[in-house]
């Protein structure tokens, strides 16, 4: 069996305009690079600290920036996120001028990071929630992310949903995070269209294909995640 380098939204796949893959550990940040130049494309990485802070980019920045978010309106740009059980997801404007791509562990889901990038869109490029398409990929699955009830604790006491949460009925204090139904649920609420937001339903925990800090630890390495919008040809 052909083991994939990268996974995609079958719906994104003849918007020609548009590059787009979920990483697997297949794909290296060599590979990366050199699939970037091979298409006119620089990979823009973020230093990734577990926030909600965002940043829009609009040209190449000196520094690697700190953040949990980039967002564009230029073509010729991979923004990459880098993900070990963490949340990636991509945003798309319908007219496919403007792209984000967001990194939700769960400290981002807690703030809100996605409605946050969602309403950026719309106040800084004039995106409208229903013209938002959002891609949410491989992630830790909900029976392999046990918590502690001071997590729960935390998302209760910032108003979200407590279904994003299973119990384990033989130890009702083990609490298990959704972070795929979390951060669906974000988008819902920020005002997507159901029928517009996709997923890669794979667990990095249970696939051997796909890095998970929570099976290896430390010696875990990272999936890079990528998005992009092609500039036009002369």
């Amino acid at each position: 069996m052909t083991v994939p380098k990268i996974y995609e939204i079958p719906q994104w796949r003849q918007r020609p305009s548009l590059i787009h893959g979920f990483g697997s550990r297949q794909l290296r940040e060599n590979d990366l690079r050199d699939l970037g130049a091979e298409r006119g494309f620089q990979c823009l990485f973020l230093r990734q600290i577990h926030s909600d802070v965002f940043h829009v980019v609009r040209e190449k920045p000196r520094n690697i920036l700190r953040g949990d978010a980039l967002v564009t309106d230029r073509c010729g740009f991979f923004l990459v996120i880098k993900t070990a059980d963490c949340l990636p997801v991509f945003l798309v404007d319908e007219s496919e001028s403007v792209i984000a791509a967001v990194h939700c562990g769960w400290r981002g889901t807690l703030r809100r990071l996605l409605p946050q990038v969602v309403k950026e869109m719309g106040e800084h490029f004039g995106c409208t929630p229903d013209s938002l398409r959002a891609a949410l990929g491989p992630a830790i699955g909900v029976e392999c992310y046990p918590v502690g009830p001071d997590v729960r604790g935390l998302f209760r006491g910032a108003g979200h949903p407590l279904e994003i949460f299973n119990s384990n009925p033989l130890d009702p204090e083990n609490w298990r995070l959704d972070l795929r139904a979390a951060n669906r649920h974000q988008l819902l609420a920020a005002g997507l269209e159901k029928k517009r937001i996709h997923s890669v339903d794979r667990c990095t925990y249970c696939e051997e294909n796909l890095h998970s800090f929570r099976r290896d630890g430390e010696k875990a390495g990272r999936m890079f995640n990528f998005i992009g919008l092609s500039c036009p040809k002369d």
